[in-house]
């Protein structure tokens, strides 16, 4: 805890937690109130793992790499504003299951949810098991059109991600 109140900013990683008010790793520490840590160890300045680059480079079209570094900040990031989300658009087969899977390695079970299909949180008990507490919220090959079961559009997928109702 910084100060009195001000709680610290951080990303908790095997070999340390990582706090972005001081931009230095530091040692574990209960008190920071993590809920979560990345299954990957933080290593200053060490770019992005050859193992990753060459995955991106093979799977996905030239200029690729920028958007997929992006995308991985954002899903490890507690400073990402609350209620933004991304959208891994693309034809089958284009690589957008490869990519959840490795951001989904990231994480611990218990900080992720899959669902068939954004109807399913149909009401606060099923928004509650499913959304509060996780980081990542999966819905594998959705259709386009994001159609709830009472024939509304993508409204259902806005009225997720900014909590309230779209009119």
């Amino acid at each position: 805890v910084l100060g009195d109140s001000t709680p610290a900013l951080v990303i908790v990683f095997r070999n340390g937690t990582y706090n972005l008010n001081t931009n230095k790793l530091e040692k574990h520490n209960p008190a920071n109130g993590a809920t979560y840590g990345v299954a990957a160890d933080y290593i200053k300045d060490s770019g992005c793992p050859p193992e990753l680059k060459t995955m991106v480079e093979k799977c996905y079209p030239e200029g690729a790499l920028e958007i997929v570094q992006t995308i991985i900040r954002w899903a490890i990031d507690p400073t990402v504003r609350y209620g933004q989300a991304f959208h891994i658009v693309g034809d089958s087969g284009t690589g957008k299951g490869l990519l959840i899977d490795f951001i989904r390695s990231l994480f611990p079970l218990n900080v992720i949810s899959q669902l068939l299909h954004p109807a399913e949180l149909c009401n606060g008990d099923k928004i509650y098991q499913n959304v509060l507490g996780r980081r990542l919220l999966v819905f594998p090959d959705t259709p386009s059109g994001l159609e709830r079961r009472d024939g509304d559009n993508i409204n259902l997928f806005y009225e997720l991600v900014e909590n309230k109702p779209v009119t």
